[in-house]
């Protein structure tokens, strides 16, 4: 498969400079809200068009900015505007209404989440589960079990690590830290493409098996994609 993934939005409307129909997939990692260079009426209508655009190749993951406003009583993260709760629950519930929310997806043997997917909450999330214990093998149905437990478990998207400012030695798909899936101590054995800890250019870490993270760039700052051709990455080009 051809898959373009596009890092934190944050209000960016660049990404509707992207050529779809060149991919199988485009995935988002989420971060739609929020930023530190768009105004309030940018952010707003970005994500309007952005969860309203009807691109059937378009998989829209779930970030830490979108889920301080999904559920108004929660934790509130750095950049959050009370003014606009209303308005972007609105917009979310409205896209959502009914259907599951992604947090992680999975192609070619790549795992794809917006702040990556380390060990101990993969095994936390799968053993919550009253259906199975943590497989060795990551799939598409482990991937839609992973997903349809966060989705009645949002609780479990708040743990951070203390590289984040919580306590924990681990992060939520939401709130892992690059640093974090760097020295995660038994990694899962996957490839995996994920924002959220975004620095100029990328960055990507290989283990010594092989298996590679690539923490891609904040979409808002640098307009950088990265096409991951049958679980490799390809390119990495500037759409703007």
């Amino acid at each position: 498969m051809k898959i373009l993934a596009v890092g934190d939005i944050h209000g960016n409307n660049a990404w509707k400079k992207i050529d779809f129909g060149k991919y199988d997939k485009v995935i988002s990692v989420g971060d739609i809200f929020d930023s530190k260079i768009f105004n309030t009426r940018e952010i707003k209508q970005n994500a309007i068009d952005f969860y309203g655009a009807k691109i059937d190749n378009l998989v829209r993951l779930m970030g830490n900015h979108e889920l301080h406003y999904f559920k108004k009583v929660s934790p509130k993260y750095s950049g959050f505007r009370a003014d606009m709760l209303d308005d972007y629950y609105d917009i979310l519930h409205s896209y959502y209404d009914g259907k599951e929310i992604k947090f992680v997806d999975f192609y070619d043997g790549v795992v794809y989440s917006h702040a990556g997917l380390m060990s101990a909450f993969y095994h936390l999330v799968v053993n919550r589960s009253s259906t199975m214990v943590a497989p060795a093998v990551v799939n598409d149905k482990v991937v839609e079990l992973i997903n349809h437990v966060l989705n009645r478990n949002f609780d479990m998207l708040y743990i951070s690590s203390t590289s984040r400012g919580g306590k924990q030695h681990f992060g939520s798909v939401v709130w892992a830290d690059y640093s974090d899936l760097i020295f995660d101590p038994r990694p899962i054995p996957y490839k995996q493409v994920f924002g959220h800890s975004a620095s100029s250019g990328g960055s990507k870490h290989i283990r010594p098996n092989g298996n590679w993270l690539l923490n891609i760039d904040s979409f808002q700052w640098f307009d950088y994609v990265y096409e991951i051709t049958d679980g490799e990455m390809t390119n990495v080009f500037q759409i703007n």
